[in-house]
Protein backbone atom coordinates (compact mmCIF):
# COMPACT_ATOMS: atom_id res chain seq x y z
CA UNK A 1 0.00 0.00 0.00
CA UNK A 2 0.94 3.40 -0.56
CA UNK A 3 0.77 6.75 1.37
CA UNK A 4 2.59 10.60 1.36
CA UNK A 5 5.19 11.54 3.56
CA UNK A 6 5.92 15.01 4.56
CA UNK A 7 9.41 15.79 5.66
CA UNK A 8 11.68 19.13 6.10
CA UNK A 9 13.19 17.86 2.59
CA UNK A 10 10.38 16.88 0.57
CA UNK A 11 7.41 15.51 0.53
CA UNK A 12 6.91 12.11 -1.34
CA UNK A 13 5.21 8.65 -2.38
CA UNK A 14 5.63 5.91 -0.08
CA UNK A 15 5.18 2.20 0.30
CA UNK A 16 4.32 0.88 3.77
CA UNK A 17 5.75 -2.20 4.21
CA UNK A 18 4.60 -3.12 7.72
CA UNK A 19 1.80 -1.06 9.76
CA UNK A 20 1.14 -1.40 13.51
CA UNK A 21 -0.33 1.07 16.30
CA UNK A 22 2.84 2.07 17.08
CA UNK A 23 5.09 2.52 13.46
CA UNK A 24 5.31 1.52 10.30
CA UNK A 25 8.56 -0.04 7.58
CA UNK A 26 8.67 1.82 4.66
CA UNK A 27 10.35 2.39 1.03
CA UNK A 28 10.74 5.66 -0.34
CA UNK A 29 12.69 6.79 -3.33
CA UNK A 30 14.27 10.15 -1.29
CA UNK A 31 16.41 8.66 1.55
CA UNK A 32 15.63 9.86 4.95
CA UNK A 33 17.59 11.31 7.99
CA UNK A 34 17.44 9.10 11.00
CA UNK A 35 15.57 10.87 13.90
CA UNK A 36 14.19 13.34 11.27
CA UNK A 37 10.75 14.47 12.39
CA UNK A 38 7.63 13.26 9.51
CA UNK A 39 4.21 13.05 9.00
CA UNK A 40 2.51 9.87 7.35
CA UNK A 41 -0.79 10.65 5.76
CA UNK A 42 -2.67 8.01 4.63
CA UNK A 43 -6.40 8.81 3.50
CA UNK A 44 -7.76 11.24 6.05
CA UNK A 45 -5.44 9.63 8.53
CA UNK A 46 -2.53 12.07 9.39
CA UNK A 47 0.29 10.57 11.51
CA UNK A 48 3.59 12.46 13.15
CA UNK A 49 6.37 9.90 13.84
CA UNK A 50 10.34 9.77 14.20
CA UNK A 51 12.58 8.32 11.41
CA UNK A 52 13.76 5.54 14.30
CA UNK A 53 15.90 3.75 11.55
CA UNK A 54 17.64 4.16 8.07
CA UNK A 55 18.63 1.50 5.36
CA UNK A 56 19.18 2.26 2.26
CA UNK A 57 15.46 3.29 0.66
CA UNK A 58 14.07 1.53 3.81
CA UNK A 59 12.89 3.46 7.06
CA UNK A 60 11.40 2.63 9.87
CA UNK A 61 8.93 5.14 11.81
CA UNK A 62 8.08 5.34 15.62
CA UNK A 63 4.77 7.26 15.70
CA UNK A 64 4.99 9.83 18.36
CA UNK A 65 1.02 8.76 19.68
CA UNK A 66 -0.41 5.20 19.26
CA UNK A 67 -3.14 4.83 16.58
CA UNK A 68 -5.84 3.34 16.80
CA UNK A 69 -6.52 0.13 14.72
CA UNK A 70 -9.73 0.84 14.20
CA UNK A 71 -8.09 4.39 12.38
CA UNK A 72 -5.59 2.14 10.75
CA UNK A 73 -8.58 -0.32 9.13
CA UNK A 74 -10.54 2.86 7.76
CA UNK A 75 -7.85 4.18 6.30
CA UNK A 76 -6.57 0.80 4.25
CA UNK A 77 -8.34 1.59 1.64
CA UNK A 78 -6.41 2.68 -1.92
CA UNK A 79 -5.36 6.10 -1.22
Amino acid sequence: MTATLVSVECVQKVRIRDLNSGGAGILCETPLKLGADVVLKRGDLFIAARVAWVDGKGAGLEFYRAVDVTELAGNLLPA
